[in-house]
């Protein structure tokens, strides 16, 4: 009665009572009427990159409204042994509810068949998609099931892939694991390698996104970072000395790596010696006027905050300010652009 009132109401009316529901809510409203779905779609509620995980034990579906908020609305695709409580239907697809958890906005779904797991994907993501009109994805990954994702990532309807996360413990990536992910996907923006690199692993592949995060980090050479053009990378598990780290210092100072706003180097759990790092580069503290104490940088679903007031200050000829600080066992090298933060 409720769904039937809100079709007959004002389209102003019905765009605000829209914008105040829930995810959840507006999700299970769509599923009342075509003409329901449709209104819906017709109101634009604004979300982010809907992400798809696919794990050994984790067959997710998320959407969150905002960076940094909690999701919305998760879907869970479970081998559950229990019955049912209702059946999701739209088009020719059809699939079990056997659970609704309201504090933490999620639905458990049953699969019949492992292999209809991309399929349940598949659907449901194109669901959510045409509801928002947001046709961008992110998709967190096993490296062990890429190859048998492909029917997977050619039949979503997808127009940009934001952000590919890849985890695993065992086998490393693989150049044919990455050429599969960037041929399918083609990410635009942010890339998070979780697993162990092949030793043939090429780097160059990914090292020209905007954001890069790698764990395994050891293959990274001195050359890679000159060479790189990403706004943002972060290595864990690397083999880089302090010697390499005033090194890049002297390469940025010289006007290279022209796009960079972030480089973070982990695995230096003792504060380094800046006085040799920055030797022969005249550099201030921080003072509360040059620049601000943190630095804001945008990821793909949430926004990072680096605090820099520990930071040392110090001026490329273009006028642009590079910050070096040690945070949490890893050096932090910020580039300020105009003094400004730059997402």
């Amino acid at each position: 009665m409720i769904s039937f009132k809100l079709l007959f109401a004002p389209l102003t009316a019905f765009q605000k009572i829209i914008k105040l529901m829930e995810i959840m809510e507006i999700f299970e409203l769509s599923q009342t009427s075509k003409r329901m779905f449709a209104c819906i779609k017709y109101a634009k509620r604004k979300i982010e990159p809907i992400r798809i995980t696919k794990e050994r034990f984790e067959n997710t579906i998320c959407v969150v409204e905002r960076k940094g908020e909690r999701t919305g609305l998760t879907i869970h695709l479970e081998d559950w042994q229990a019955n049912p409580i209702r059946f999701w239907k739209w088009d020719k697809f059809r699939l079990g509810v056997c659970v609704k958890q309201e504090e933490e906005k999620s639905f458990h779904c049953n699969y019949s068949k492992r292999e209809d797991i991309d399929y349940h994907l598949t659907h449901c993501f194109n669901y959510l998609s045409d509801l928002f009109n947001n046709k961008t994805i992110a998709i967190w990954i096993n490296r062990d099931l890429i190859n048998e994702s492909k029917w997977l990532f050619s039949n979503l309807n997808f127009e940009e892939c934001r952000y590919i996360r890849v985890k695993g413990h065992e086998a490393p990536l693989t150049n044919d694991d990455m050429s599969n992910l960037l041929e399918s996907l083609k990410p635009s923006f942010q890339i998070s390698i979780e697993c162990a690199l092949d030793k043939r692993f090429s780097k160059k592949t990914i090292l020209n996104l905007p954001r890069v995060t790698i764990w395994h980090a050891e293959r990274i050479t001195y050359y890679d970072l000159l060479n790189m053009d990403c706004e943002v990378a972060e290595f864990e598990n690397h083999q880089f000395s302090e010697e390499d780290v005033k090194k890049f210092i002297n390469h940025w100072l010289a006007g290279n790596n022209p796009k960079l706003i972030r480089l973070r180097l982990g695995n230096f759990e003792s504060l380094p010696d800046w006085e040799n790092i920055l030797k022969g580069v005249e550099y201030e503290k921080w003072d509360g006027r040059r620049r601000p104490e943190s630095y804001e940088i945008s990821y793909t679903h949430h926004i990072e905050e680096v605090y820099c007031r520990n930071g040392l200050d110090f001026n490329r000829d273009d006028r642009t300010v590079g910050t070096l600080v040690h945070l949490f066992g890893s050096i932090e090298f910020i580039v300020w652009k105009n003094l400004e933060c730059r997402s």
